[in-house]
């Protein structure tokens, strides 16, 4: 077997239940010629034991002399890789066969991409699809309000990241990889692919579940340091209103709506002078917001469609303007 070009990076604790499924998943890739690197945290139950009953040289497995928790554990993983390319892998998680195959195709096509996601199908509490931007335009723009790759299903070229000595930064525990996605699209770019090539599996002892608090304080830390690097220093109440969209409260009074068009208004502004999102993909995203919010806000009639028609990030298809419209009509 040739060299590989790219390594697999899955820290593993106490994932017993969902650990074989998931080894599975990453050994049945049509891309066959890569390393296995899983680094044991200090697993009690019987991850080491499932780890050790696959037989397949393309495994490394590497344990931790204590829990050392995920980031400490993925900052050893950076340091550990010799292969221009790494994949992260979650130990409950499933990678769809082309994971692999179709992501080293995008990310060696354009030179400059540093990471590269994918859509990804939540499946177990939940079931749904979530799909993120393509572009690295509008992905770096989206990461204004909340993470829009996603860190179990990305790939890093390595060559860049070591380059820059980009790793986890401890400071932001359970928002990790949201903060590191800004500091990698300061300098290169950013990639998805919109094909569904990963599942994510949803259940009670997840992160999002078990630490929802610090993941979301630490998420607007990020969202302020976003901010930062636009041109100002935003107020509580204007950190109160990206809380709002973080979190996807479901707030539908018009005089919130009203604060979010000034917020946007002024991001917007802001932007103008110094430019640092591009201009059109900023519009697009927060013309995606500003829909939701408006549709929300709909029972308060007429008043809403007509402060929606004032606003040039105001944009959604023709069919949901025409719904919206309606709605609005009909609660005159």
């Amino acid at each position: 077997m040739k060299e590989s070009i790219l390594t697999v990076l899955m820290p593993v604790y106490n994932a017993g239940p969902f650990l074989r499924e998931a080894i599975d998943s990453i050994l049945g890739q049509t891309f066959q010629n890569f390393e296995f690197l899983i680094i044991n945290d200090g697993s009690t139950d019987d991850s080491v034991e499932i780890i050790k009953s696959f037989d397949d040289p393309r495994i490394r497995l590497v344990h931790n002399e204590r829990n050392l928790g995920l980031i400490a554990t993925l900052n050893k993983g950076l340091d550990l890789v010799n292969t221009r390319y790494l994949a992260r892998m979650d130990a409950d998680d499933i990678s769809l066969p082309q994971r692999f195959e179709k992501q080293l195709q995008a990310i060696q096509a354009e030179s400059n991409i540093i990471a590269c996601g994918t859509a990804y199908q939540k499946f177990g509490a939940q079931n749904h699809v979530l799909s993120f931007p393509e572009s690295h335009e509008e992905i770096y723009c989206g990461l204004l309000f909340t993470p829009t790759l996603a860190h179990a299903a990305i790939m890093f070229d390595m060559e860049m990241v070591n380059g820059e000595g980009y790793r986890f930064d401890p400071d932001y525990a359970h928002a990790e990889d949201y903060e590191f996605w800004t500091r990698l699209g300061l300098k290169y770019r950013l990639a998805n692919l919109p094909e569904v090539l990963y599942r994510y599996r949803m259940h009670s002892s997840q992160v999002s579940y078990v630490h929802s608090q610090a993941q979301v304080d630490n998420s607007l830390r990020v969202q302020q340091t976003m901010l930062r690097r636009l041109g100002f220093e935003p107020s509580a109440t204007e950190m109160g209103l990206h809380r709002t969209f973080f979190t996807r409260e479901a707030i539908r009074d018009f005089e919130y709506l009203t604060e979010v068009g000034r917020w946007f208004d002024k991001i917007l502004s802001t932007n103008e002078q110094g430019r640092h999102f591009d201009r059109t993909a900023l519009l697009g995203c927060l013309g995606r917001i500003w829909f939701s919010r408006a549709y929300r806000c709909s029972r308060n009639g007429m008043k809403v469609f007509r402060l929606y028609r004032t606003k040039r990030y105001a944009k959604a298809s023709l069919k949901s303007r025409v719904r919206f419209f309606a709605k609005c009509l009909l609660k005159r």
